[in-house]
């Protein structure tokens, strides 16, 4: 699989330099989560590239720390889960090192991908970083934010739901416990989160569309099919 875009407009030095690291990224990326895969890495690099054009971010910096800032990853459910971040950004700073990266460029990259865990709730220092930010958390929301949540959960065997409770009327939200709980434990604070205009619209519009399966959702666990039935007829008369 190809991470990066021949597109991409950054000289040639640089340019054979992110080439070295994504090898290095596809031979060491962990495996065996879905929600965290190397699609994911695509799907942020594609939302970092778009705002980079938007901001104006440094390519050299950007594109290294998006590719980097899983590169280790610790079980949601595990208690050093705050640390995957900080022992993500040694790691990155181990394999910069030797593909022609400056000291000061990999501390600048070793910092975003520091800054971009959601978990250790650090403000961004740079526009790399912000970006890098946005792009990985757009990422947790809408259509894909919805598949990563089930796999994720079901991963570590937890039940998608409380049975017989309204997710909508609970007083209190585990989401090591259910799955659905990730909504309003985690998801729900992104679009306040953002750093930048653009990401906010569009993590509200993705925000909007999980609302909208968290209706569906308790209109096929909470109803009887009877009851459910007229509620169609209804809508259709």
């Amino acid at each position: 699989m190809k991470l990066l875009d021949d597109s991409i407009n950054v000289d040639s030095q640089v340019w054979d330099r992110l080439r070295k690291l994504e090898d290095r990224v596809i031979e060491l990326f962990p495996k065996g989560d879905p929600s965290h895969d190397l699609l994911h890495l695509k799907r942020v690099l594609k939302t970092a590239l778009f705002l980079a054009a938007i901001e104006r971010g440094e390519l050299e910096i950007l594109i290294p720390a998006v590719l980097l800032h899983d590169i280790v990853q610790v079980p949601k459910n595990s208690p050093n889960r705050s640390a995957a971040s900080e022992m993500a950004a040694l790691k990155a700073s181990e394999i910069l090192e030797p593909l022609g990266w400056s000291n000061d460029d990999i501390q600048k990259i070793a910092q975003a991908v520091l800054e971009h865990s959601y978990s250790r709730g650090l403000t961004a220092t740079s526009l790399e970083s912000a970006i890098l930010q946005d792009s990985d958390r757009l990422d947790a929301l809408g259509a894909i934010g919805i598949m990563r949540m089930v796999a994720c959960g079901t991963l570590m065997g937890t039940p998608f739901y409380e049975d017989s409770i309204d997710v909508f009327s609970k007083n209190t939200y585990e989401d090591r416990k259910y799955i659905i709980d990730h909504v309003f434990t985690k998801l729900i604070r992104l679009p306040d989160l953002m750093n930048f205009q653009w990401s906010k619209a569009e993590a509200l519009k993705r925000f909007e569309f999980m609302k909208h399966f968290l209706r569906q959702l308790r209109a096929e666990t909470q109803q009887s099919p009877l009851q459910s039935e007229k509620d169609a007829m209804r809508n259709l008369s």
